[in-house]
């Protein structure tokens, strides 16, 4: 044999084999981010076999974040896990734990959170914070080829969730990022997209981003460059001082809710697709609209609106003062506008809602805030769209706007509920009016399978339900609604209590369209009230199946509700024993019933008066509010027991008292009455208590005598 042959064969072997990728499985079994069979040691690995690998971590793991350690990496990385080569990571549910946290000046270490944060203890100090989670690529070059795929993830007090590099691409299924806040720069997007990188949202939620930045200039929630943006199934949620996205190449928005998170802002000549949505900017916040709650559409940017509804609580900064009013008027060119959708570039409203919940125009300074404008070239197209009319921008000027009329212009105040200080809360404020001139209920015909209005998403697949959950069409032949929401699945819902019987709720709301009903679900519970807007969600509290019977069956009641408590009520309609979507959410406070019993006494020593609860008391206290307590006697703030000793007889015959008590929302009050009764104590006369004390003295000798008898 010829060895050179031989030997260049063997290193021939050698180097083809050298240049084969081979997929690797990485568990993650770790609670610890560094660490053997740590997540941080996990992605090194991927990152050193060439090609896609798949990280599993351990079902439910939580794994608290000791990459960072006070902002300071522990990593060479600017991020916690540095991503360099294609990679998926099946999280099963895993929890990553960041360590955004403070001392409070009491010296209690504490968690940073949305509710709670120390924004008004100027001297508390913090003492950790972490950095962003995912960084993909690398920057300053071409990272096309490297994707990165995570499911069924929970992130929490972290800075950001990802950072992706010019040509990556992260994809995320099922992702929970919940109460995140960027203690560095304060200002850094929850996932940004450099140059053409790509990132694709399924399923998931973003929800209690807290930024620190400068309320004058912009932020954002999600913000990217000339890439792909994708968002599908999804919730963006309280996320305020922020638009919700910003982005330049194209992007597809399609069955998701972006609620208190801010507005969309489009530069670029990318096209951008809001399909069967519902944006609520700024949720009934009249004090605290500002400029990143608007729609903005650049020139050379086209937005397609279709079976969206766009809703927001004013079209104006708060008219109470002038404080911060400044922060609407933020234009990138630096120019001054007067709208909360703002077109420069291209808008298209195809069967959709752009609506504004209240029109009074004192809720609108003389600014002259419009709901939407044309600026600068900008072009507003309508194709079977309703406009909410304002006082300042009519039902003529929206025509005069579009360049249209009914049917492909609808406007008027009857589509949509009005009046924000009627405190109506979503799903009802979505919902369309089923009667009225500017009718949106099953508005779009041709709606079926194949027809010339059947619903297809960006992807080429069909549409079959709303925002919450229910079918999309109905009838047959099938038609839509305009705008998010299928009107036709809801009831309204309104509740009260009766004073004289507070553990009581009187029901009474509005009958859906929906064919076939047979009567009512009720859910209901104390406490905290649950999101129950999607047809599927499962009450988490007390269900009565068939509370009424029969589709016109519209009222009700519930007694022995607890005291002291918030209770919250859901109604839906049941079709053949299946639930619809949950009616709006109704809560009432119900309290505690305190009584006295009518007090008879005589001057002197007076027994103890203690009132009958019913109900739990939690830090009570009593006062006399009207009326008197009879000379000598006290009242007990703390337990209500009346006691001491009467001195005389007054003119007190009716005392009342008020109670005052925490429940579940705050501070309960209840009265209670105590009624008295006093006479004088009379001394008995010598003589006569000598005579009682004689007559018992006979009777007790005959009863002696008596006694002696019988035993003989």
């Amino acid at each position: 044999m010829n060895l050179k042959f031989f030997a260049a064969s063997i290193f021939g072997v050698v180097i083809l084999a050298s240049s084969v990728s081979v997929t690797a499985q990485i568990n993650v079994t770790n609670t610890s981010c560094i660490g053997p069979d740590g997540l941080h040691e996990a992605i090194t690995t991927a990152n050193g076999n060439p090609g896609p690998d798949t990280i599993s971590i351990t079902p439910g793991l939580v794994i608290t974040d000791d990459c960072t350690l006070n902002g300071v990496a522990m990593t060479p990385d600017e991020s916690i896990l540095h991503v360099t080569d294609s990679l998926t990571i099946e999280a099963n549910g895993a929890t990553f734990v960041g360590n955004n946290q403070f001392v409070t000046t009491s010296g209690q270490v504490t968690p940073f959170s949305y509710q709670n944060c120390p924004s008004t203890e100027r001297t508390a100090l913090v003492v950790g914070f972490s950095r962003g989670l995912f960084r993909v690529g690398e920057r300053g070059v071409d990272n096309s080829g490297i994707e990165v795929t995570v499911n069924d993830l929970r992130a929490t007090r972290i800075k950001q969730v990802a950072l992706v590099h010019d040509g990556a691409k992260i994809t995320f299924q099922n992702l929970e990022a919940i109460d995140l806040q960027d203690m560095d720069r304060c200002d850094t997007a929850v996932i940004s997209a450099e140059g053409s990188a790509d990132v694709t949202l399924e399923s998931s939620t973003i929800d209690q981003w807290t930024n620190y930045s400068d309320l004058n200039t912009p932020n954002f929630l999600i913000a990217g460059g000339d890439g792909k943006l994708e968002i599908y199934d999804s919730t963006l949620s309280l996320a305020r001082n922020a638009y919700a996205v910003a982005w330049r190449g194209d992007s597809d928005i399609v069955t998701t809710r972006i609620e208190d998170a801010g507005g969309l802002f489009y530069l670029g000549s990318g096209t951008h697709n809001l399909m069967n949505s519902l944006v609520l900017p700024a949720v009934g916040e009249m004090s605290t609209l500002t400029f990143v709650d608007n729609i903005y559409v650049g020139a050379g940017a086209t937005l397609n609106v279709r079976a969206s509804s766009i809703i927001y609580p004013l079209t104006e900064c708060s008219p109470f003062g002038t404080t911060g009013r400044p922060r609407c008027t933020w234009q990138p060119d630096g120019a001054v506008n007067r709208s909360t959708v703002q077109v420069y570039g291209t808008l298209n409203l195809l069967e959709s809602a752009l609506h504004v919940q209240n029109v009074d125009p004192s809720f609108h300074p003389s600014e002259g805030a419009l709901l939407i404008e044309e600026l600068s070239g900008g072009v507003v197209n309508v194709d079977q769209a309703f406009i909410q009319p304002i006082a300042l921008q009519t039902a003529i000027d929206l025509q005069a706007l579009t360049g249209a009329s009914a049917p492909d212009l609808l406007t008027g105040a009857d589509a949509l509920p009005l009046g924000l200080a009627i405190g109506l809360s979503f799903p009802s404020f979505a919902t369309p009016i089923t009667s009225g001139g500017a009718q949106l209920v099953d508005r779009v015909l041709d709606a079926g399978i194949g027809g010339a209005n059947d619903l297809l998403d960006p992807r080429g697949n069909r549409l079959t339900t709303d925002i919450l959950d229910a079918p999309r069409t109905d009838g047959a032949p099938e038609v839509r609604s305009i705008g998010a929401v299928q009107n036709h699945v809801i009831p309204f819902l309104a509740v009260t209590t009766d004073p004289s019987d507070p553990n009581r709720a009187d029901l009474a709301w509005t009958q859906p369209k929906t064919p076939g009903i047979n009567g009512y679900d009720l859910c209901y519970g104390s406490g905290s009230a649950p999101n129950l807007a999607s047809t599927t969600a499962v009450c988490p509290g007390t269900q009565i199946p068939q509370f009424s019977s029969s589709a016109t069956d519209l009222v009700g009641e519930i007694s022995g509700l607890p005291d002291a408590a918030t209770v919250w009520f859901f109604v839906r309609a049941s079709v053949g024993g299946t639930g619809e979507p949950w009616s709006n959410e109704v809560e009432v406070n119900t309290t505690v019933s305190i009584t006295y019993p009518p007090v008879s006494i005589a001057t002197g020593p007076v027994p103890p008066v203690a009132p009958a609860v019913s109900g739990t008391l939690t830090a009570p206290t009593f006062t006399v509010v009207s009326g008197c307590l009879p000379a000598g006697l006290v009242l007990d703030s703390t337990t209500g027991v009346i006691s001491g000793q009467a001195s005389s007889v007054g003119t007190c015959g009716s005392v009342g008292i008020q109670v005052t008590y925490q429940t579940s929302s705050g501070a309960g009050v209840v009265l209670a009455t105590v009624l008295f009764s006093i006479t004088e104590q009379v001394p008995i006369p010598v003589w006569m208590a000598a005579l009682l004390a004689l007559s018992l003295g006979v009777v007790g000798v005959r009863s002696l005598r008596n006694q002696c008898k019988n035993s003989n």
